[in-house]
């Protein structure tokens, strides 16, 4: 090969070579902009409700069970939330007693 066609090779390598680099970038942009937007579907419907009453029960379990109780009757009787809040239909809750016990068990 004359050095003619060598370097029309090593050009086309070079432009095959930036391509690749272009599309690499432009996959890793689009993942992130994808893990962003399912970060913000996941939050969608997240409550913060401040000044819950603080449940005495020693066990997390039952707090749990008071907190959810408190949240219902908020949303269904309090807030007349259009459609009837049902139980099974909150997916996650915990407190912030509950965040430092969560933590500990590496559960968050």
């Amino acid at each position: 090969m004359d050095s003619g066609g060598k370097r029309e090779v090593d050009k086309s390598l070079e432009l095959v070579s930036s391509n690749i680099q272009d599309v690499q970038k432009t996959l890793s942009e689009t993942r992130a902009e994808a893990a962003e937007q399912r970060d913000k579907e996941s939050r969608r419907n997240n409550v913060v409700i401040y000044k819950v009453p603080e449940s005495k029960e020693a066990r997390a379990d039952d707090r749990n069970k008071e907190d959810i109780s408190f949240c219902l009757q908020l949303f269904n009787s309090v807030l007349q939330a259009g459609q009837r809040v049902l139980w099974r239909r909150i997916l996650c809750m915990f407190s912030c007693w509950d965040i430092e016990e969560r933590m500990e068990r590496q559960d968050c």
